[in-house]
């Protein structure tokens, strides 16, 4: 009998919305597409210290010529009419 062995470490997950008023001394995000409310990635980027603390990753398409990464901050205006 052959057992492998992978080094296992331990890690947690939780929702942008359940991160807020949390402390996060590091945050890996995973950005495939947009985020869907208004703020939602603000809130998810400012949990953490510094941006050394900070890893997103996104579609490689997304990625311009510039190696910039743009994301849509969507703002539904019908909920600011009154």
């Amino acid at each position: 009998m052959k057992r492998n062995q992978f080094p296992v470490m331990p890690a947690f997950v939780m929702t942008i919305s359940m991160a807020q008023e949390q402390a996060i001394h590091r945050v890996g995000i995973y950005l495939e597409q947009s985020v869907f409310t208004h703020g939602q990635l603000y809130v998810a980027l400012s949990r953490v210290p510094s941006r050394e603390a900070i890893n997103i990753a996104v579609d490689p398409e997304a990625i311009d010529e510039d190696e910039r990464v743009h994301t849509k901050n969507f703002v539904y205006r019908k909920i600011f009419e009154e």
